[in-house]
């Protein structure tokens, strides 16, 4: 499993390099599974990857996110792509592969169906440091702890990868994960790598 964790003000903290990670994907096919879907904007990654190797080998299975702002963008933005698109995923259950949740899409009840690559840009809201509450050693240990909408996410995402086993996760969070403070102990970024990597 590789766990590629990124922020919008650090670089990769993957292992492979841009070249390795474009080789490893090349002449394969892969599906994803997006939560925390936001706008999609991997969408446009990898419309613009297939582009690049002149071949289609990405497909997306599903997409999950809250915001009702979200879902109007989605099906707006991307009709041809967003098939299934559930609503919160903490009210989901990944340990029961057979579940089904409403498909905001068409009024359908669908399945978390398992894939190749999980991708999730989860909330920051608690560990930005923009927000001088999240100064506080509550919000520096929220993702151990699992609690905060922040943690609260990331620990379905781990049971999502616990039960699922994608063969690659892409992350995205703030530089604030790495905000130590006077915490003793992990970081919430050194315990979300060390969680997800040891699964």
């Amino acid at each position: 499993m590789l766990v590629v964790l990124d922020s919008f003000l650090f670089a990769s903290c993957s292992p492979l390099s841009q070249t390795q990670f474009l080789k490893l994907l090349h002449g394969m096919d892969f599906s994803i599974n997006s939560f925390c879907s936001g706008t999609g904007c991997e969408i446009t990654v990898a419309k613009s990857m297939e582009e690049a190797f002149g071949t289609s080998f990405l497909q997306h299975n599903l997409f999950c996110d809250n915001d009702p702002d979200s879902h109007t963008f989605l099906r707006v933005a991307w009709p041809d792509t967003v098939k299934i698109l559930f609503n919160d995923m903490l009210t989901m259950d990944f340990q029961d592969k057979t579940k089904e949740y409403p498909n905001l899409i068409d009024g359908s009840a669908a399945t978390v169906t398992p894939s190749d690559i999980l991708i999730a840009g989860w909330p920051c809201q608690d560990v930005t440091t923009l927000a001088w509450q999240n100064w506080l050693e509550g919000a520096r240990a929220c993702c151990r702890d699992k609690t905060m909408r922040t943690g609260s996410v990331l620990g379905k995402l781990l049971e999502y990868t616990l039960f699922h086993r994608p063969k690659l996760i892409i992350l995205e969070n703030v530089l604030g994960l790495v905000n130590r403070g006077s915490l003793v102990g992990m970081t919430n970024y050194e315990w979300v790598v060390n969680q997800f990597t040891e699964l």
